[in-house]
């Protein structure tokens, strides 16, 4: 869970929201997504893991680094080749 944190800062960025809105759409709170971000938290719990998967609309597996590619992602690239 090295990456955690990045992961969950570039998610956050891509959708463009704050750190508070992260907060509002996930349930959690705004220092407790601090810490994360930070790496400040070395035990994330796993409710933790599956409200930003929720509100990412990713795998618990890509914000754990378990798979490096995103399958939402390439989901609706996949969509994109077919329409074209």
């Amino acid at each position: 869970m090295e990456n955690f944190g990045q992961r969950v800062i570039d998610l956050r960025e891509k959708h463009g929201w704050t750190r508070r809105e992260l907060a509002r759409r996930s349930g959690l709170h705004e220092q407790h997504l601090l810490k994360i971000e930070q790496g400040l938290r070395k035990r994330i719990e796993s409710d933790t893991i599956i409200r930003l998967a929720r509100a990412f609309a990713c795998s618990a597996d890509y914000l754990l680094g378990l798979k490096e590619e995103n399958e939402n992602e390439l989901d609706s690239t996949a969509s994109l080749k077919t329409v074209v």
